[in-house]
């Protein structure tokens, strides 16, 4: 089986640290997973009992399975050796019992088999009706909503609630309450993470300028506004050199000239009001006048005016970026400052509160929800007693290699967990995935280790190893084209965490998508309706997802790329039956 280079080493390499696979869509991360086992088996470096394997749903478990089994057979019926065949066959029994498995059933069977080390209760019900799991935080959050009520001699919660609820009800800080028991769930370390939450709000002393608020927060949101209004820039210079509005050019050149020194002078205040003040004093150049200059060229400078004064008109973005950070001095932020640390930590003893309230009725009913399952797992694993560490020990000799599938969509609790049943004398974690595949955020997912190893891992003092498949199997070489087209120019690391230019897709040249008639088109789709639209026929579309969806349908191929009114971008690979669209929704096509 032919292979290339990244994806051999993917295979073969074992670095004396952790191995991390940056596997771009259709690279072949699954066969190059797979065939890493059976290499390892057929190598007799481990069986298959030896391997955890860690895949994010349970299809995709069920698939590993019959992906290795499929695999192994081959291997059965391609050697004549006696003791091969009996030595494959033995791998064949022992998959059906191997770890291949989520993390959420992997942390339920430690749980079932280790529960005394924690002394709970081993018969309880697993709480994943999202309804029963609503009424029953309600239920907790009344009951400590009440009490706070009842003794809140000092008036803090009563001035929390009005922080965040409205004068109709305080579910606003119900959401808070809940979001952030959600967030603190899923690290290792929930309490720690919850007293942590006020340290950004307190200053020690120190200067605005040089906190790690200043730092984490605004100082990313500066150089983002900035890096957008230098774009913007750009693109008017561009439209004047097109027209030849020479003067409009050198006028653009040099206000982009004055906005970089701007920036470069916010980069070297020594203080906050220095900063303030800088922005505040900042004043843009008028344009040149339209008087003299051809038609065509009037509607490129209207063109440019519009997006300049977008830019610096009153209510328009830099008023906007001026009224969102710098309308205070230090001494008046300070002070905000210090009051909402004093409200943060308020929260945190609320939040903490209701999660012992909450713990305390799971309970009394013996449910547990899989997130509870989790963290009892690592305590069990973290536990201090000679029993823990024997079973932490033998888990640790147990596993050859611990490998995980799509390792973008973890959160940090269970990379703690895989964490301590890693060898701690070698590396021995294999993690595939990609960063920009992760869309599991909305379950509090954390894309951001597989960036910070993808980084570290780079490194040459460390013994960790990174590998990049970044060929693209699946698609025309125009399609990977249009792809890096526009994430090159819409995806860096302010926006989307990631440098695209070192994350580009690499068209596979395979023989069967060389000869693939493709073709990209670019269909526009207007989410607003216009004048005279009131009667229309029934099949009109009513949102922006149905429309992309109507407008695909109409097309003979895929994929195509659909820019909405509000320029969020889909590529949809499904093709539906032909419909027609009433006159009035007709997309816009470009191919």
């Amino acid at each position: 089986m032919d292979y290339t280079p990244d994806q051999e080493k993917a295979i073969n390499d074992r670095p004396a640290g952790n191995l991390l696979v940056s596997a771009s869509a259709g690279s072949g991360k699954t066969r190059v997973l797979v065939d890493r086992i059976i290499k390892m088996v057929k190598n007799h470096e481990a069986n298959i009992d030896q391997l955890l394997v860690v895949t994010f749903t349970n299809a995709a478990a069920k698939e590993m399975r019959q992906r290795l089994q499929r695999s192994l057979r081959e291997e059965f019926n391609a050697t004549d050796s006696p003791q091969e065949k009996a030595a494959l066959l033995t791998q064949i029994q022992k998959v059906s019992v191997a770890d291949i498995t989520t993390m959420d059933a992997y942390c339920q069977k430690l749980v079932s088999r280790y529960y005394y080390i924690l002394g709970i209760d081993p018969n309880f019900r697993i709480l994943s009706d999202d309804t029963e799991k609503e009424l029953l935080k309600d239920q907790a959050w009344q009951d400590v909503r009440e009490d706070l009520y009842g003794n809140d001699q000092d008036g803090s919660f009563a001035r929390l609630t009005e922080n965040f609820s409205n004068d109709r009800s305080d579910d606003g800080l119900t959401n808070v309450v809940y979001k952030m028991d959600e967030f603190a769930s899923v690290t290792d370390d929930p309490d720690g993470w919850l007293e942590n939450s006020a340290q950004f709000y307190d200053f020690q002393g120190q200067s605005l300028i040089k906190s790690d608020f200043y730092r984490q927060f605004i100082k990313p949101q500066i150089d983002d506004f900035f890096s957008q209004v230098e774009m913007d820039h750009f693109l008017m210079i561009q439209l004047a050199q097109q027209a030849e509005l020479f003067k409009d050019e050198e006028a653009l050149d040099k206000q982009l000239d004055s906005l970089k020194n701007l920036k470069q002078h916010i980069d070297n205040c020594s203080s906050w009001d220095e900063l303030r003040d800088a922005v505040n004093q900042f004043t843009f150049d008028k344009l040149p006048s339209a008087t003299g200059l051809e038609a065509d060229q009037q509607k490129v400078h209207t063109q440019i005016r519009d997006i300049n004064n977008s830019i610096k008109n009153k209510d328009k973005r830099f008023q906007k970026f001026q009224a969102r950070y710098f309308l205070l001095n230090e001494a008046t932020n300070i002070k905000i400052m210090q009051a909402a640390k004093g409200r943060i930590e308020k929260l945190v003893a609320v939040v903490q509160q209701f999660r012992q309230a909450y713990r305390e009725l799971k309970n009394q009913r013996h449910l547990m929800e899989f997130i509870d399952i989790e963290h009892a797992a690592y305590d069990i694993l973290n536990n201090s007693s000679d029993q823990a560490k024997l079973i932490q020990q033998k888990l640790q000799n147990q596993y050859y290699e611990i490998m995980v599938d799509e390792y973008q969509d973890n959160n940090r609790l269970q990379d703690a967990i895989l964490n301590k049943i890693a060898k701690p004398d070698q590396g021995n974690r294999f993690m595939v995935g990609d960063s920009k595949q992760s869309i599991y955020r909305f379950r509090l997912a954390d894309p951001q280790m597989f960036i910070d190893k993808e980084e570290s891992y780079t490194d040459q003092d460390n013994d960790n190893e990174l590998v990049s498949l970044a060929e693209n199997f699946r698609s025309a070489q125009n399609i990977d084209d249009f792809t890096n087209l526009i994430f090159e120019q819409i995806m860096d690391k302010q926006v989307g965490e990631i440098d695209y230019s070192k994350a580009k897709l690499k068209f596979g040249n395979t023989e069967a998508l060389k000869s693939y008639p493709s073709k990209v088109s670019l269909l526009i789709y207007e989410n607003s309706t216009g004048a005279g639209d009131e009667e229309v026929e029934d099949t009109q579309i009513e949102d922006s997802d149905t429309g992309q969806v109507e407008m695909i349908a109409q097309k003979k191929f895929a994929p195509c790329w659909i820019i909405t009114s509000k320029f969020m971008i889909t590529i949809i690979y499904v093709i539906s039956r032909p419909v027609t669209l009433p006159s009035s929704r007709q997309p816009t096509i470009v191919s």
